[in-house]
């Protein structure tokens, strides 16, 4: 077997076992019927340069498919990364916006409370007063009870009709 023909042998028996049983073997069969090279005629030694040439065609075929099939597994592996990278992102950009929210209302209420206590506690001044207001002309009543009290005064005199008609 000539050298040429040894090296296209094993390629395509290497490619049988590897990926194209089918299409390979007709090349293995081709090479293997022409064992002696020398005592072939013009048209076999043809025949074996075409097999080679077409073993040297399959496996730069086999190689390329290789290659695409490497870059669409690469492609893939992109596309799942890529995934989840903006899973990632959306979880992280949720729990950042959860963590704002929550912040954004402890600081309203820090913010708002002390306003409010500041409201209520105004409120409860003016009621404070408004209460004051309004009871200033029973206390001064009551003071001037306590005052005739103390000098002597009845209190059952202090209602008689002749002192209401005076005030």
């Amino acid at each position: 077997m000539s050298r040429i023909t040894y090296i296209c042998y094993h390629t395509l028996q290497t490619l049988q076992h590897i990926c194209m049983p089918h299409f390979s073997q007709a090349f293995i069969d081709l090479i293997r019927s022409n064992k002696n090279m020398r005592a072939q005629t013009q048209r076999n030694t043809w025949s074996v340069a075409v097999a080679a040439a077409a073993a040297v065609a399959v496996v730069v075929l086999v190689a390329l498919a290789v290659l695409l099939v490497l870059l669409l597994l690469l492609v893939l592996l992109l596309l799942v990364v890529a995934v989840l990278l903006a899973v990632a992102v959306a979880v992280a950009a949720d729990l950042v916006l959860d963590l704002l929210h929550h912040a954004l209302l402890v600081l309203a209420v820090l913010l708002v409370l002390p306003v409010l206590l500041l409201v209520l506690l105004r409120l409860l001044v003016l009621l404070v007063l408004l209460v004051l207001v309004a009871a200033a002309a029973h206390v001064e009543l009551l003071l001037d009870l306590v005052h005739d009290a103390g000098h002597g005064a009845a209190v059952s005199g202090y209602f008689s009709p002749r002192k209401m008609v005076e005030c």
